[in-house]
């Protein structure tokens, strides 16, 4: 694992960034949500501040997804959270109910330009265009940020590794259940699938990619 910050950079610097953040919303963050982690601000500030810090760079992809559970029903998530169900089998958290919107604090963070995608599954690759939108557009890193950390945002890191582009976490841009899940995680996809930055590493590697740009 490659851990000497500048030998990343030197790497990565002429490859073509974007940034996905994972499923940033109501259902995970918001005190009423379906599947709230314990401290939602620890995220949300992080990507509110990310995403302020390169505002004025209009050539950046920022793709949002947001996630329903409806194809889930006849899968083994319906046995391992049965709660999660309505008597006759309806997903709770579907694309329909209050938990699917992007969580009112980031709202606003969310620009014309940006891409709002609909997924399915914990991965954003799975049954998406997103590999093909990532392609078009010539890109080759991944910024993930988003929620939860071991599950949609783990789930991701992966296919973004298989699919062949270079996967970057920010440690400080996602979060779990628990310190626990956050960081085995991201152990377990430092040691194998991606780089581990934190925001202002991030920042500072988009901002040299695009003043080189111009």
């Amino acid at each position: 694992m490659i851990k000497n910050t500048d030998t990343r950079d030197s790497f990565l610097k002429d490859k073509k960034p974007c940034i996905i953040i994972i499923d940033m919303q109501k259902g995970f963050l918001a005190k009423d949500g379906l599947l709230p982690i314990p401290s939602p601000d620890d995220v949300i500030i992080p990507i509110k501040t990310l995403l302020n810090s390169i505002d004025e760079i209009d050539e950046i992809d920022v793709i949002w997804t947001q996630v329903s559970m409806e194809t889930t029903s006849e899968s083994i998530y319906r046995q391992l959270w049965p709660a999660h169900f309505s008597p006759d089998g309806e997903a709770v958290f579907n694309i329909n109910s209050d938990h699917y919107p992007i969580v009112e604090e980031l709202q606003g963070e969310v620009k014309p330009q940006h891409y709002v995608m609909h997924k399915e599954k914990y991965s954003a690759f799975y049954n998406t265009n997103l590999k093909q939108y990532l392609e078009d557009r010539d890109i080759e890193v991944i910024f993930f940020c988003g929620v939860v950390t071991n599950v949609c945002v783990e789930s991701s890191v992966r296919d973004a590794y298989h699919h062949g582009f270079f996967p970057i976490v920010v440690s400080d841009c996602t979060a779990s259940y628990s310190d626990q899940y956050k960081e085995s995680s991201l152990e377990i996809l430092g040691m194998l699938f991606s780089f581990i930055y934190d925001s202002g590493e991030a920042i500072k590697l988009i901002r040299s990619y695009f003043r080189k740009e111009k």
